[in-house]
């Protein structure tokens, strides 16, 4: 009975601490977001908080090898995504991506939102491209002209 007790203590405090969330659908205004390092160091990925939405059919990039490959995956939500990922780059290098799709009542596109913080060391670029949606007689069909996108090219 105690050792029952202890797994579902176990398995209850995991379910509650990841903070990742998979969706078996997808929402018109998905966000389709790839990363690559170009740097002369390995990143790993040490922090994960999805703030709004799902991921979508992917993975987190968990290692970034210096080695200019891209990692995509896809964050999917009803009107608004959110994520923070947060990388080590060798021994002292760090970097916190923030990335936030969400779409305005009436507005025939999405906006996107991507910076960084906590940077040690580590320079990004990006690049985004908003979701347009497809409309008739004013209001939003379902689906759109073409996902939300958005380019980290990290470097350090």
């Amino acid at each position: 009975m105690m050792k029952n007790l202890a797994n579902m203590t176990l398995l209850i405090g995991f379910l509650i601490s990841s903070s990742i969330v998979y969706a078996d659908t997808h929402y018109p205004d998905d966000l389709q977001v790839n990363i690559s390092n170009l740097g002369s160091e390995n990143c790993s990925l040490t922090k994960q908080v999805l703030l709004e939405g799902a991921l979508y059919q992917s993975q987190l990039p968990i290692t970034l090898p210096a080695n200019g490959e891209k990692y995509y995956f896809t964050l999917s939500g009803e009107s608004t995504t959110s994520l923070e990922l947060t990388y080590q780059c060798g021994d002292y290098k760090k970097i916190t991506l923030h990335m936030t799709q969400y779409h305005k009542s009436k507005h025939i596109h999405t906006s996107i939102d991507a910076h960084a913080s906590n940077v040690i060391d580590v320079f990004e670029k990006h690049k985004s491209q908003v979701t347009l949606h497809n409309y008739k007689g004013g209001y939003p069909e379902s689906g759109h002209k073409y996902p939300g996108t958005l380019s980290w090219q990290l470097s350090n």
